[in-house]
């Protein structure tokens, strides 16, 4: 997987210069970047605005377009993987977890691999990872940035894994233009799930109506 992450060169997505092992364990060696996550961004502000959230999407979507096309699944994608930096970027980070999408399942019943609140329904329904389920963690992670919360805060952790299961998260009141992305991309059903190129399409063709004289 680090190989494979090594081979994507996007601006979008963390540069992997080199794998090494020393003393055991395995090491990856990457791109050193400046700003702060997204995370870091919702806890200082409160939420993001929507523009800054919709050039947010548009990287972010681009970025999962080269993953996904290197045979790659990130599996965490989350706020806390989104570097913003100083030079406008927003950047995918930590492929800790990814997979390549021709390998088995390396989870095991029982156990998670992601963060919950983030997670597609059917990755913990019964573990299955798919591009579709980076989607729709990228759903949840732009609903977190306009609304300055995951969309089940206030739930318990075991509450979280029913919920995103089975529940709609409450409308995202701050998204703007962004709500159909997110909405499409939170839907429950991965099959009828938005994927990277309609929600590009959205993006790019929303972008255009926006800039048209009047």
């Amino acid at each position: 997987e680090a190989r494979a992450a090594a081979r994507i060169s996007h601006p979008g997505v963390v540069g992997v210069y080199d794998l090494a092992v020393e003393h055991g364990p395995p090491w990856i060696v990457m791109e050193a970047l400046s700003g702060h996550t997204l995370a870091h961004e919702i806890r200082e502000r409160g939420r993001v605005q929507p523009a800054v959230a919709w050039d947010i999407a548009t990287q972010l979507v681009a970025a999962l377009q080269a993953v996904h096309g290197e045979g790659l699944i990130h599996r965490d994608v989350k706020p806390g993987n989104v570097q913003l930096t100083s030079d406008g970027r927003a950047v995918l980070i930590d492929f800790g977890l990814a997979a390549c999408r021709a390998a088995p399942s390396v989870t095991r019943r029982g156990l998670l691999v992601g963060s919950p609140p983030f997670m597609a329904p059917e990755s913990i329904r019964d573990g299955r990872f798919t591009p579709a389920s980076d989607l729709f963690a990228l759903g949840a992670t732009l609903y977190a940035a306009v609304e300055g919360r995951h969309p089940f805060r206030d739930l318990s952790a075991f509450s979280i894994l029913e919920a995103v299961k089975t529940q709609d998260p409450p409308p995202a009141e701050h998204a703007g233009r962004l709500r159909p992305v997110i909405d499409g991309l939170l839907t429950k059903d991965p099959a009828a799930r938005w994927n990277l190129v309609a929600a590009r399409q959205y993006l790019h063709r929303a972008d255009q109506l926006s800039t048209l004289p009047t």
